[in-house]
């Protein structure tokens, strides 16, 4: 089928890496296009080295037109309108060392897009901290190591919630850990999931009460307000397993924590919490093309319509692919 649109004059147009041929009025045509019921479609452009793309869609029977907008931003390398909007720390404890996973969700105030080939969000880690990971992003590409942490290559488009950054790191640990993380960016709302097995933590942190998740209870602390180039800093004592574990573990304590939004973060990062806890398959891969991505958003989506997956894994996974695509598609 033919798949007419419009650029701006001057710019040039591809398909499947190939460019097309473009009217001096910026209009252009792709003719004999594969369309299948459930091929979807979406348009990126790349605009001072970021890529931007529409929604993947599809052409419903009959159907000649789409409009998918792409809107495209002025980019910049200050950060000062960038706050991280959500921080979430958790734990899990291991013979002689904790397990710490973070989660940042950012949020763009201005009206252009951060951007730094090199490196675009800095974070450092606690002193001492060992095994860095970044889950199901790819060292070099994604993500490359700092003196001090890790450097994020992504753009921060304007608007809330804009980005998510998760990372997990290693410190030792037997019986006390005075654990300082520092931000480089301003924090609205810090949370912290301490798993209750007789590890207290003590700090200038508000505590929240305990919660039961997936069976185990954990203790909730907040703080709000961090300012840019300060820590979040508390102190945890105890050998985990002791007989602490289970005192006050039958009360039914309300959280004033916005459960609600740890449990968005939750599924983010791939219910993080509650998927080390069970055995696992090993992950699943994302393709490595532009059609498989492009074929597998199409599947996700017809899942989802099947009530085959939840709303919150089709959200996360959906997110991950479409992010995947736009990224082959840059370093394309």
């Amino acid at each position: 089928m033919p798949v007419r649109g419009r650029s701006e004059p001057g710019n040039q147009v591809y398909i499947d890496g190939e460019p097309q041929e473009v009217a001096a009025d910026g209009s252009f045509q792709f003719a004999d296009v594969p369309h299948t019921a459930s091929q979807q479609f979406l348009i990126t452009t790349s605009y001072q080295d970021v890529v931007y793309g529409s929604q993947a869609v599809t052409f419903a029977a009959g159907q000649n037109t789409l409009d998918l907008p792409v809107v495209v931003y002025e980019t910049t390398a200050d950060p000062a309108e960038v706050r991280i909007q959500q921080m979430h720390v958790f734990f899990e404890f291991n013979p002689g060392s904790v397990t710490v996973g973070e989660v940042y969700i950012f949020a763009n105030l201005g009206d252009r897009t951060l951007w730094r080939p090199g490196g675009t969000l800095d974070f450092p880690v606690p002193a001492g901290a060992a095994e860095l990971q970044v889950p199901q992003q790819a060292e070099g590409s994604d993500w490359v190591r700092t003196s001090d942490g890790l450097s994020v290559i992504a753009p921060v488009v304007p608007g809330q919630q804009s980005s998510q950054v998760v990372f997990t790191v290693s410190l030792p640990y037997t019986d006390r850990l005075d654990f300082t993380q520092p931000v480089l960016y301003p924090v609205d709302s810090a949370n912290v999931l301490l798993p209750d097995v007789g590890v207290k933590l003590s700090g200038n942190l508000r505590d929240d009460g305990r919660q039961s998740i997936q069976d185990t209870a954990y203790q909730l602390f907040s703080a709000e307000n961090i300012a840019a180039n300060g820590a979040l800093a508390f102190q945890l004592k105890g050998r985990p397993g002791s007989a602490e574990a289970a005192a006050g573990n039958s009360s039914s304590l309300s959280v004033a924590v916005g459960i609600g939004a740890l449990m968005a973060a939750l599924a983010g990062i791939g219910y993080w919490l509650y998927e080390r806890r069970r055995p696992q398959p090993a992950p699943a891969r994302l393709p490595g093309s532009r059609d498989g991505l492009l074929q597998a958003i199409a599947e996700l989506d017809d899942a989802f319509e099947n009530d085959a997956v939840e709303e919150r894994e089709y959200e996360r996974r959906r997110a991950q692919l479409k992010a995947r695509l736009l990224k082959l598609m840059q370093d394309e």
